[in-house]
């Protein structure tokens, strides 16, 4: 009965622990996206209009384009040793695919353990593949646009 009951209580606190750290990265999760949609996409570079993010990369990408948003670890993790106790970078990374096309731009905007740092995210990636070939003239935002407007010619 005795270890009936430890086994009940340790499988509470294991609970609770993994719903308190699960809910508390949805909320930086939530935090971050909100943050890099906001921002504007003149204060991620130069030259690039005094518009929110999230409204550009719509405006970019085009309306039928399905946008996701995720957070992820900028692409550092190893899955070694060496990753025990680092402090990853926390990127936000906008994704827009379709049949033929896949576009994502990924913003640091921090880090996990210390959260959101700065006033704006810094420039990660952007990655466009058309058909699936890689667009790799595409290496800031402003590059975008015009790697778009190319039409695709159908094989």
């Amino acid at each position: 009965m005795k270890y009936l009951l430890h086994i009940s209580i340790l499988l509470i606190v294991t609970f609770a622990c993994f719903t308190g750290a699960n809910a508390q990265s949805k909320k930086q999760n939530s935090a971050a996206i909100k943050f890099a949609r906001a921002t504007l996409v003149s204060n991620i570079e130069k030259g690039m209009p005094k518009m929110r993010f999230d409204t550009w990369f719509l405006q970019t990408v085009g309306p039928n384009m399905k946008i996701t948003w995720e957070v992820n670890d900028c692409g550092e993790q190893t899955g070694t040793p060496a990753d025990k106790g680092r402090d990853f970078p926390m990127c936000v990374e906008a994704i827009a695919d379709s049949t033929d096309l896949h576009i994502s731009v990924a913003l640091g905007v921090g880090t996990f353990k210390r959260g959101i740092i700065g006033k704006n995210p810094d420039m990660r990636g952007v990655s466009l593949s058309i058909k699936g070939e890689v667009n790799s003239g595409v290496q800031k935002l402003s590059d975008l646009p015009p790697a778009l407007s190319i039409k695709v010619v159908p094989n």
